[in-house]
Order: structure tokens, then C-alpha cells, then sequence
């Protein structure tokens, strides 16, 4: 039996087809399934949900029941079993009303009510439900999901109880680590152990013995979703319109309820009559590689409905889309059935400030211009665009030697160390290259390894020393860098480091005059210092003077970087030599002569980050946690980073596991900033 589950209902209002794909998850790939567990690892879900049960695992007069049973019916059975009490507390109760089902993280039967408690790892701010609307008194897109969840609960209770003949009010809440709130142990996250049950099922629990005397004080917040707040989430236009064949929030859980019924069918059965294909589609978690299987033996879900509904072949599904262009809101071309990018034309990005022609060369290349460059390049195969002359003339303004930084940083749910709120951030690993005139070398490097040791202050002194030797320019990739290092600087004023006055006044001062301040730093009691030693984005360049098919809408470093490795033959000629490593160019973690460019389908350049070795294959032997935690995958993007490290702060592994997620983080990171040399030294090229 298929349910209408709290996690399907909210499949349901994205895509009431994604239930249908949901559903039959043996047959159609999930790309958001196979990221769940690190998602949720990264943000600390799994060691918030048990956090919260700790608060109500002691509660005076009150029965405890735990249902950690994965058998739906028993769950059921020993949901109701458990509600006969009056004061009572039960984690994870099932409950089931006809094809609705959910699964309540805390539900507390207490005082002739019931509390449903909905834990999610999202920061809030205290008890306030005032958080949960924007300006203009409209639900926060923020909030939006995580109110439609617990609101779905409750009328699915409610429903239950009405059934039953219980006269009892249902009071929702969401429980969310509270951003206000400071850590008062060290070491909280530690108390939590990941696991792996026979079916591959992860779950995480509290070490032997732990209760809620053992956890220091409350660091999350219960938020009461009123009726008044209800009644401003149902109401909503988007619950009322042509989105979904029935209007009104309850309604449409009834109509899902039927759907999810008719689902229960054969597979190839599909219905798709109720999800119109739009632009919601290009982010569609089951557009995989067409209609062929994926490497798991599943197919595209997304292929299967687009054949259905607008009738595609397989050149059409291979076509680009018009949903795909960059920062294009192509809900209108949709509307007149021009699905693909071969049906724009330049009167569809036209303002009345810029124009979309071909970029005047010095002038840069506007957002606008960016849009039409991609349509009109990638049809006609025009290949990349060069600003050559605003290139040349924003490497004059930098100054060698070159630094090139990349950060890995976790801003976690649950507080590492004592003293920290939940989700304050931090850094924990650096990379840095230097380029002068033809040498290149991996200067320095640095990550946190100890466990329970927090690796914040050791970065900054390590990055500062590594720095502050000439005045060279320092270049990062998109603005994450410059975030971290305005969160050191208030960081160190806050008198959270270890450091002494002098010391905290040397650092401060060094790190305002590299960085940039944000509004929200701007608003600190203290001076910014501005230089001539500004941290440059690289991004910004490429964003004005570059663009590639390969990149398609994307500016990020993981699709230029393959761009100007096929484009350059410089980089080619150079980087097909194993001089990276070894005698050739310095590095830390590659040896013996790296070769960076390897071909496929005999003219195209490999990307570098598909070279990076997979955890097993460091150390040539499998290893429990690391296969619990990646399998036979790579650390090769900074959400991956994150997990990883945050994974070996909590997890009991042996130390050459430890040591291959360690070796495999500095070789991930080494390449984040060797990718920003490769598209540096590509443009110096240009401009000689």
C-alpha cells in the first residue's frame, strides 16, 4: 500500500506527477534521493531530530514511546496503543486516515491536548511566528514548505480524531535550532552516532546513557503555527488558482489523497493529467540523461512525461530549452509553446535600458547580453566570447604575485563548540596557489583535524601568515571567501578567539583591508578599512568578459573551468604533461607528476574534478564509515566537503579512514584553486 505521505503532499504541490515518479522510485531516478542523506548529514537533521526527543525523553508523569519500527502497520498499532494514555509522548507516531499517512516527530498528548512537533534543522528566531511572513505580510518563501508540512499534519490528525469521536484540540509547532541561543558544552554534536541499519537505512542515535541533564542548555525553539497563521497560508492565491484542478488547501489534499489511490496501479499507468509541464520543469529532481536508463538501471522521469504530454521525441529532448537559459523568466515563451532555446529571439530579453546585440567590445557583457549570447551562441555554434579588451585591461589593475584561495566552511545546525550559536559559521580548510610570472606553486595549505577541536582560530593566523607577505593581488571565486572572512573578523572582535588584544588588533586589521564589508557588517560599531588590496572575483571577470557553450547558464568554477581547458591550447600543451607534482610544479597532495588534461571522445578535455581519486581508491581497501558516508564517490564539490568533515567531527572511524577523508579534502581543495590558475593563466594568454 502507497501512501499520502507529509513528504509526497509536498511533492504533490511542486508536481503532483513527481508523487506518481515518488512512488515507484524502483523504476524512475531521483536525483534528489541520492543527496538527501548528505543534505541532511551537512545540516545536521539527523542529530537535530534526536536533540529534540532528548528535551521530551524525561518529561515528569508522562509515557515515553519510541515507534522506530519501519513496518507500517505495527507502527500504526502501537501509535494508538500509546495515544490510550493522557499525558504522553511519542516519537515518530504513525498515523493513518483512508491513503493519508504521517509520520509526527514528536507528538505529546498532554492537558486534554495534542502537540504535534515537527523538528526541522532551519534556523529560527526564538518563539516569534512573526518570522513566518515577509514585508509585505505574505508568507516567507523561506517558511513556506515547512508550514505546508506541520499544516498537512494537523488536519491529518484532526481527521483521525474526528473519526474516532476524540474532542481534542490539535496545537502544530515547528522546533528549530534557535539562532539566538549559544551552545553551553562542547562537543554536542559528538553525543549523536550516525548509523546504517540491514536495509540501508541511516538513522542517527544518542551515545548509551545520554538524557537531557547531558546536552547543556535548550538550543532549540518551539514556534506555535496559530490558526491566524494557518488561515494566512491557505488563503494564499497560489492554493486558489489554476496551479491545481481543485482550489483550497484542504481540497487539494483530498484530491491528492485520490491521485496517490490511483497510483497504487501498474507504473506504466502514469497520470499525468494534473502537472502541466511549465518552467518548473528545469529543475525537475527526475530530469536525468533523457529517456535511457541511468547508471542505476532507472529511468528519466523527466523524458517519460515530456514524450507524454508535449508529445517529444528524442531530438526534441535533446534540444536546448528555453527554461535553460540563464536568469530568464520564460514563463511567458512557454506559455506560447516555444519550449526551446531555437525559438528565442532577441526581442525576448530586450529592456528598455540595454539592448541584447552582440556585447560592444571594452563595454563588458551585460546580464541581458549574457542571456542572448547563450541563445544565439549555442544555436548558430558560434563557440566562446572574449571581451579581450576589458580582459586586458582588468588584469592590468591586479598585481603580481597572484594569490589564488579557496575556503571549505560548515555553519552547522547543531553548535561543534561551546560558546557558539546554531548555524554560526566557520571556516575549517584553506588552499592557496601563487603565480609569479611563470612559477606556480601550491604555497600553503591548511585543514582542522582534530576532533572536538575547533580549527577557526589556527585558520585564521594560518591564512593571515600565508598572505601578508607582499601585496600581491588575492583572488577568490564568487563571494563565499569574502563572506568568511568578514565572519573571522567579527569573529575575533566578539572575543570568541584565543588570541590576545594585540594579537586580535594585527589580525582584524590585516583581514579589513583584504576584504569587502556587506550590509550586515557595515552595520557593526567598528571601522572597515579599505585598500588597494581588495580581494578580486574571479567570477566578476569571467561574468564580464567571458562566456563558453560549455557553461551554458552556468558561472560557476566547476563548468568554466572545462570551458577554458577545451578552449585553451595552452592549457592544453601544458597540463597534458605530468608536470603538476613532483619535480615539476610544487604541490602537497599530488606526488609523482599530476596530468590534468585527458581526453574523451578523442578531441575533448576530461574535467579535472572527474580525476580526483574516490575515497576507497586512497588507501585501496573498502572502509565501513566511509562507504556509509560516500560509497565509492569522490569528494568533488564544496557541499560534499562540508558532510565530509562535519561527518569525521561525530563519527568513530579508524584512523586510516579519517586519514582518506583528510587526504581526499586537501586534494578536493587544492583543485579549487589550481581550477582558478587554469582560468587565469588562459586569460593572461589572450591578452599577450
Amino acid at each position: 500500500m502507497r501512501y499520502l505521505t507529509k513528504s509526497r503532499f509536498k511533492l504533490g504541490l511542486e508536481c503532483p506527477t513527481k508523487m506518481f515518479y515518488n512512488i515507484h522510485s524502483s523504476v524512475y531516478h531521483d536525483e534528489k534521493s541520492d543527496n538527501d542523506f548528505l543534505q541532511a548529514l551537512a545540516k545536521g537533521g539527523f542529530q537535530v531530530g534526536e536533540l529534540a526527543k532528548l528535551y521530551y525523553s524525561d518529561l515528569p508523569n508522562t509515557h515515553v514511546y519510541d515507534i522506530d519500527t519501519i513496518d507500517l502497520d505495527e507502527a500504526i498499532k502501537r501509535t494508538e496503543e500509546a495515544l490510550v494514555n493522557d499525558e504522553v509522548v511519542i516519537f515518530e507516531a504513525a498515523i493513518q486516515v483512508g491513503f493519508k499517512l504521517i509520520r509526527v516527530d514528536i507528538l505529546h498528548k498532554t492537558s486534554g491536548k495534542i502537540r504535534l512537533l515537527e523538528v526541522k534543522s532551519k534556523s529560527g528566531i526564538g518563539k516569534d511566528p512573526d518570522q513566518f511572513f515577509g514585508a509585505r505580510g505574505g508568507v516567507d518563501s523561506a517558511w513556506r514548505s515547512y508550514l505546508e508540512d506541520v499544516i498537512f499534519q494537523k488536519f491529518v490528525v484532526q481527521e483521525y480524531l474526528e473519526k474516532n469521536n476524540i474532542d481534542m484540540p490539535v496545537r502544530p509547532f515547528l522546533m528549530v535550532p534557535d539562532k539566538l541561543k549559544v551552545a553551553s558544552i562542547d562537543g554536542l554534536h559528538e553525543k549523536f552516532i550516525l548509523k546504517e541499519n540491514e536495509s540501508g537505512r541511516h538513522y542517527c542515535e544518542p551515545i548509551n546513557g545520554l538524557t537531557s541533564e547531558g546536552i547543556g542548555e535548550k538550543i532549540m525553539s518551539e514556534i506555535f503555527v496559530s490558526d491566524d497563521t494557518i488561515a494566512k497560508l491557505i488563503e494564499d492565491e497560489k492554493y486558489n488558482s489554476d496551479k491545481y484542478p481543485v482550489n483550497g488547501f484542504e481540497n487539494i489534499i483530498e484530491h491528492f489523497e485520490v491521485v496517490v489511490e490511483a497510483y497504487n496501479g501498474d507504473h506504466d499507468q502514469v497520470q499525468v493529467e494534473y502537472s502541466k509541464p511549465g518552467r518548473k520543469c528545469k529543475d525537475c529532481t527526475f530530469r536525468t540523461s533523457l529517456h535511457k536508463p541511468t547508471k542505476k538501471g532507472k529511468v528519466s522521469g523527466f523524458s517519460r512525461c515530456m514524450k507524454s504530454q508535449l508529445h517529444w521525441n528524442d531530438d526534441q529532448l535533446n534540444q536546448l530549452k528555453s527554461f535553460d537559459v540563464w536568469n530568464f523568466q520564460s514563463d511567458s515563451v512557454i506559455k506560447e509553446g516555444r519550449w526551446f532555446m531555437s525559438e528565442l529571439n532577441m526581442s525576448d530579453f530586450d529592456t528598455s535600458k540595454e539592448s541584447c546585440s552582440e556585447p560592444i567590445i571594452g563595454d563588458g557583457i551585460s546580464n541581458v547580453q549574457r542571456k542572448w549570447l547563450q541563445v544565439d551562441r549555442s544555436n548558430m555554434n558560434k563557440g566562446e566570447y572574449i571581451d579581450l579588451e576589458l580582459l586586458k585591461d582588468m588584469i592590468k589593475e591586479c598585481t603580481p604575485p597572484y594569490h589564488f584561495i579557496d575556503f571549505e566552511t560548515i555553519a552547522p545546525a547543531i553548535p561543534f563548540f561551546k560558546g557558539y550559536k546554531p548555524f554560526q559559521g566557520f571556516a575549517f580548510q584553506f588552499s592557496h596557489h601563487i603565480l609569479n610570472g611563470n612559477k606556480l606553486e601550491h604555497k600553503t595549505q591548511y585543514i582542522g583535524e582534530g576532533q572536538g577541536i575547533n580549527p577557526f582560530d589556527d585558520f585564521i593566523f594560518k591564512l593571515y601568515d600565508a598572505l601578508r607577505h607582499d601585496k600581491g593581488t588575492i583572488f577568490m571565486y564568487s563571494s563565499h571567501e569574502n563572506t568568511f572572512v568578514n565572519n573571522a573578523i567579527v569573529y575575533l572582535l566578539n572575543g570568541q578567539s584565543k588570541f590576545d588584544d594585540e594579537m586580535v588588533k594585527t589580525l582584524v586589521k590585516f583581514y579589513q583591508t583584504i576584504s569587502k564589508p556587506t550590509e550586515k557588517n557595515s552595520k557593526q560599531d567598528f571601522a572597515w578599512e579599505k585598500s588597494d588590496r581588495m580581494m578580486v572575483d574571479l567570477r566578476e571577470i569571467v561574468m564580464k568578459t567571458y562566456w563558453h557553450p560549455i557553461m551554458g547558464g552556468s558561472n560557476s568554477i566547476k563548468k568554466v573551468l572545462p570551458a577554458v581547458l577545451n578552449a585553451s591550447e595552452h592549457l592544453k600543451s601544458k597540463y597534458s604533461q605530468p608536470i603538476y607534482g613532483g619535480d615539476g610544479i610544487p604541490s602537497f597532495n599530488f606526488k609523482n607528476g599530476k596530468t590534468w588534461v585527458e581526453y574523451f571522445d578523442n578531441d575533448k578535455v576530461k574535467d579535472p574534478y572527474d580525476l580526483l581519486p574516490n575515497l576507497n581508491d586512497i588507501f585501496g581497501e573498502d572502509m565501513q564509515s566511509i562507504d556509509i558516508l560516500f560509497a565509492d564517490e569522490k569528494i568533488g564539490n564544496g557541499g560534499a566537503a562540508m558532510t565530509a568533515w562535519s561527518y569525521m567531527q561525530f563519527a568513530h572511524m579508524t584512523n586510516k579512514e579519517r586519514d582518506a577523508i583528510t587526504e581526499a579534502l586537501k586534494m578536493y581543495c587544492e583543485l579549487d584553486t589550481l581550477a582558478m590558475v587554469f582560468i587565469w593563466e588562459y586569460f593572461q594568454s589572450m591578452v599577450k
